[in-house]
């Protein structure tokens, strides 16, 4: 009953398949279910209202991390409303992504959503992490970044989580939850 996105169903790897009411049915335009074959190295961190920084393999459903709404072109907590994926230490290829002048990096999927800040759009477009090249701009905690980095790591563990605004901001770059199957 409802809308074609009332439901996201998540299909993460070695997981179960979850269902997922978005915050809002503009929230997450994907039709279900939604395959997410790696997602975020065990290692990534996210800020948490209670717990500070936090490595996503800890996070938990109900918790409050910090995230970009882009609705409301606002950073802010948000509660974690899934966690698709079960523990695992799994070792897997991802895109690591450096940006200039900062010391942090991100490991995700190739396949992995990032938001950029090219194209003239004001509220960025969505790539693939595969698709991203050295200099391309990237949107961060602190605002536009160009690539200088850009290598295939292996990592360990994968996860992501569902949170109620539409992105996350893991070490501090602005991606989203999901990746493209």
């Amino acid at each position: 009953s409802g809308t074609l996105y009332e439901y996201i169903r998540i299909d993460c790897f070695g997981g179960d398949v979850t269902p997922v009411q978005p915050p809002s049915p503009k929230a997450y335009p994907v039709v279900s279910p939604v395959y997410i074959p790696i997602c975020f190295a065990a290692s990534e961190t996210l800020l948490t209202l209670n717990r500070g920084l936090v490595f996503i393999s800890e996070i938990k459903t109900g918790d409050k991390v910090f995230g970009y709404n882009s609705y409301t072109d606002t950073f802010e907590y948000s509660s974690v409303v899934a966690v698709p994926h079960d523990r695992n230490n799994d070792r897997y290829l991802f895109t690591e992504i450096t940006v200039h002048n900062s010391s942090k990096s991100i490991r995700l999927s190739p396949n992995h959503l990032i938001l950029t800040c090219d194209q003239g759009d004001k509220k960025g477009v969505l790539k693939q992490a595969s698709e991203m090249k050295i200099n391309d701009c990237v949107r961060t905690l602190y605002g536009s970044a160009s690539i200088v980095s850009l290598a295939l790591v292996e990592g360990e563990g994968a996860y992501t989580i569902v949170t109620e605004a539409d992105y996350l901001v893991v070490n501090e770059f602005v991606v989203s939850p999901f990746s493209v199957s």
